[in-house]
This record gives C-alpha cells, sequence and structure tokens, in this order.
C-alpha cells in the first residue's frame, strides 16, 4: 500500500499517513527530522507536501496548488525572468525542455559545427535555426535560402554578380 497517493486505497476511512497500515509517513513537517527514515526530512519529503511553502527549484508542487516552481505564483521574484534555457529542465512545467520550449526560450545554434544542435535532421547553414549573420553565404544556383534573408538564388541581391543572374 501506498502513503503518498492522497487515497483510502484499503477502504478503512484513513487516507496516507493517518493510516496505521501505511508505512511511516514524515510526522512532523518542521523538526529537522528525517521521521520516516526515507532520507528527506521535512518539506524535502514528498509526505510534506501540503504542509509546506513551495519551494522553487525542486519540479515538484510543494503547497499543492496545482504549480510548480516558477508556474506557482508564490516564486514570483525567485524565478529568472524566462526560464533557464540550458539546465536540461521543464523549469516551466511545460513538458517542454530548454530549448524545446520555443514559446520561453531562443536559442540560436551556431552554424560552423557540422552538427545538428536541434536534432531537426539539418546541419549548419542548411538549417533556419541557425544564425546565419555574417556565417552564411548565398549559393546562388541550389534553390535554397542560405543567408537566412528570406531570399533564394537570383532573387537574392548576393547573387547580382554572378553570371546565371539576369
Amino acid at each position: 500500500m501506498t502513503h503518498s497517493d492522497r487515497r483510502d486505497n484499503d477502504g478503512d476511512g484513513l487516507i496516507d499517513c493517518d493510516d496505521d497500515e501505511c508505512p511511516p509517513c514524515e510526522s512532523d513537517c518542521s523538526n529537522g527530522l528525517d521521521d520516516d527514515g526515507d532520507g528527506r526530512p521535512d518539506c524535502t519529503d514528498a509526505d510534506c507536501d501540503g504542509s509546506c511553502p513551495e519551494t522553487c527549484d525542486d519540479i515538484r508542487d510543494n503547497d499543492l496548488d496545482g504549480l510548480a516552481d516558477c508556474v506557482d505564483p508564490d516564486c514570483e521574484g525567485e524565478c529568472p525572468e524566462r526560464p533557464y534555457c540550458e539546465d536540461g529542465l521543464d523549469n516551466d512545467g511545460d513538458g517542454l525542455i530548454d530549448c524545446e520550449d520555443v514559446s520561453d526560450c531562443t536559442c540560436e545554434y551556431p552554424c560552423d559545427d557540422g552538427a545538428d544542435n536541434d536534432g531537426d535532421g539539418l546541419f549548419d547553414c542548411d538549417d533556419p535555426s541557425c544564425d546565419p549573420t555574417g556565417m552564411c553565404a548565398e549559393v546562388c544556383d541550389d534553390l535554397r535560402d542560405n543567408d537566412g534573408d528570406r531570399s533564394t538564388d537570383c532573387d537574392d541581391d548576393d547573387c547580382s554578380d554572378f553570371e546565371a543572374c539576369p
């Protein structure tokens, strides 16, 4: 039987830590001790969720208001203006990590490292996610916008001297 799912698992009317049939729970969430011996004292233990203020960097909803970390208004002023975009975490709880989270993160990738930095199958100057400014020259006969100025081949001012362009 689990003691942290907020349910009466055995139908006796007692929930989680109130049920003697459950393993021990964190009984005092402010005594600085690990009451249940799981290695997590007080508010670091999920048993205390709902009894503790929101901790803004543990990816948990500590105060049980349905919002975790930087999405929780209780963390206002403790979180960066925009979620940190290179820490491998889903800082705003929307299921997207770092540069996958295009609504919160703007990531520019280098155009000269020979890598598919964003995992879309496109490399360097062939990738629209790459910041081509000063890095990628327009190739005037490949039907692509190599330099990122939204013009291709002979329609690109960079190809005005190219002999095949009128």
